[in-house]
């Protein structure tokens, strides 16, 4: 069985309420991470990608990656070799 590695970019907003006399005492609590914090939304999936295929590992050798005019193509190495 092979091993697939997928990363996915997840963004979680959350708001804190802290209870203080002022802005500064307020904000001092809140950076050591104290208060009530509720997760408000989180965005899924923005941005996934397979960080490690071994099918492309495998095929790695046998293909050849050619850029040309910012367009993408492979083509089979010796595809074009009449030997």
């Amino acid at each position: 069985m092979k091993e697939y590695i997928f990363s996915n970019t997840v963004t979680v907003v959350e708001e804190t309420t802290v209870k203080a006399d002022s802005y500064d005492e307020a904000e001092d609590i809140f950076l050591s991470l104290e208060g009530e914090t509720h997760e408000v939304e989180r965005l899924n999936g923005e941005f996934w990608e397979c960080i490690q295929n071994p099918d492309e590992e495998e095929n790695a050798d046998k293909y050849q990656a050619i850029t040309n005019n910012n367009a993408d193509y492979f083509i089979q190495e010796n595809e074009h070799d009449n030997s």
